[in-house]
């Protein structure tokens, strides 16, 4: 009930307070009747006297100056809430001007480097290279009898273990018997990586060798580094540097010799 009130106009408040006060006020005389009449009287009257002067105060006109000054406060208000929108131009009222019209000319598409070796999609690895059809599909390629081993007969394919999905990252390859580190070294720079592929470093370990390869033809289609491991022995747990049998290669996230994995 008391928001409902608070609800209505300023007028309409000020008007319903002095009209219950008033009706109050005359019912405590009324109870007074010990008081002298004119006591009584004169404390009706002045209820009276307010309601007149409220309701001559309610229903007298607004002064010009008021009236003035209110309009222009609503005026400002609607132009600061709806501000006045310029016409917009349409393009096909103006033609626009041959001499000042530009053409931009499309940027050349910079094609992928052809990789045929490491960090080759699986469709180039494939299209330069021959599939071992007696293999599991997809796994060995290249036969050559070259590097075939003495009691390891069975396994002629120059490429193997190779994991591909999008790109050939990870396999191994053979060497004919008697290769030495350093040719299978080169042998490995030239016939898997790009030109500008170069050694980053290479160290020794028990029973391996590693060489990391980096090149920026190969960071834009694949991976920035390669990390080369030779090994020696039918089980690949031994290292020859007169004799390297394999070598695996593998993505290198990082150049510090101290993240690279071990044999």
């Amino acid at each position: 009930m008391w928001q409902r009130f608070r609800s209505w106009p300023l007028w309409v408040q000020i008007a319903a307070w002095c009209l219950v006060g008033g009706i109050l006020w005359l019912v405590w005389l009324w109870q007074k009747r010990s008081w002298p009449v004119w006591v009584r009287i004169g404390f009706a009257v002045a209820p009276l006297a307010l309601w007149v002067t409220v309701g001559t105060l309610l229903s007298s006109p607004t002064p010009p100056a008021a009236d003035a000054q209110a309009k222009a406060k609503k005026t400002k208000a609607g132009s600061r809430a709806a501000p006045a929108k310029k016409p917009m131009k349409r393009k096909s009222d103006a033609p626009a001007d041959p001499k000042k019209t530009t053409t931009r000319k499309p940027k050349p598409h910079r094609a992928q480097p052809q990789l045929t070796g490491y960090g080759a999609t699986t469709a180039a690895w494939n299209a330069h290279h021959v599939m071992d059809r007696s293999a599991t599909p997809g796994t060995a390629y290249d036969p050559d009898p070259s590097v075939v081993r003495s009691g390891d007969e069975r396994y002629d394919d120059r490429y193997y273990g190779v994991d591909s999905e999008e790109f050939v990252l990870d396999y191994y390859m053979r060497f004919p018997p008697s290769t030495g580190v350093e040719e299978a070294k080169q042998s490995v720079l030239t016939s898997e990586f790009p030109r500008d592929a170069r050694i980053v470093w290479f160290r020794r370990l028990d029973t391996c060798a590693q060489m990391l390869v980096g090149s920026k033809t190969l960071a834009r289609a694949a991976s920035p580094f390669a990390l080369v491991e030779f090994t020696s022995g039918l089980a690949g747990d031994t290292y020859n540097p007169q004799d390297v049998w394999d070598a695996i290669l593998l993505p290198a996230l990082s150049r510090k010799k101290r993240d690279a994995l071990d044999c």
